[in-house]
Parts: C-alpha cells; structure tokens; sequence
C-alpha cells in the first residue's frame, strides 16, 4: 500500500469495504483495537468512496450478468466491485472464493459497455 501510494496512485475504498471492516471490529471480543487500526487505516486513503444512482446501475447490470452465466458472486462483493467499475479504478479483493474467474468476467463486462 505504501509503494502504491508513493507511486502516485489514488488508494480508495468503498462504503460497502468500509461496513464490512466496522462490522468485523463490532463482531470483535477486541473492538477497540480494531477500531484504532481500521481508523489508522482510514486516515491512509485519499478516500472511502460512497455509493449513488450511477453506482446502484453498475451493481445492477453486473449482478444480473454474473447470474444470467450462472457465475453469482456475493452482493457485497458485486457492490464493491460495481464502484471500482464506476470510476475506472482496479478492483482488489482477498476474496478467494470469488477470484480470479468472476474477476475476469468483471472485466469483461467493463470492455463491453
């Protein structure tokens, strides 16, 4: 994270990444610690992105195209996924279950709209 922001990179978040962290911390038998690091996190990014209309759209057409393929990903992970492709940005996950196949086919969708 450090080498990609001295890049010049723009390092960003969404919303939805941001609720599943704060979920997690609340979840904690160690909430403030988690607090503090998701804080000192936060205070690294250029930005936690928010979700709109033009954002709702893209979650909508990729969602239906991965299931339509009969290749579903979990809704939070199309919703992040859906604000990467709102503002041309890279779409990072640690999310195995879903990676790499859906990714690419994330990608495909992108190209062809």
């Amino acid at each position: 994270m450090q080498a990609k922001s001295e890049a010049g990179h723009v390092l960003c978040i969404s919303v939805v990444t941001y609720a599943e962290l704060r979920l997690g911390a609340a979840r904690s038998s160690n909430k403030h610690k988690y607090d503090l690091l998701i804080s000192e996190f936060c205070e690294r990014l250029d930005s936690i992105q928010s979700w709109d209309l033009r954002v709702a759209d893209h979650f909508a057409e990729l969602q239906a195209l991965l299931l339509n393929k009969g290749t579903p990903i979990a809704a939070n992970e199309s919703m992040i996924a859906a604000r990467a492709l709102s503002i041309e940005a890279t779409f990072v996950t640690n999310n195995q279950k879903h990676s790499p196949k859906s990714l690419v086919k994330i990608k495909q969708l992108d190209k062809s709209n």
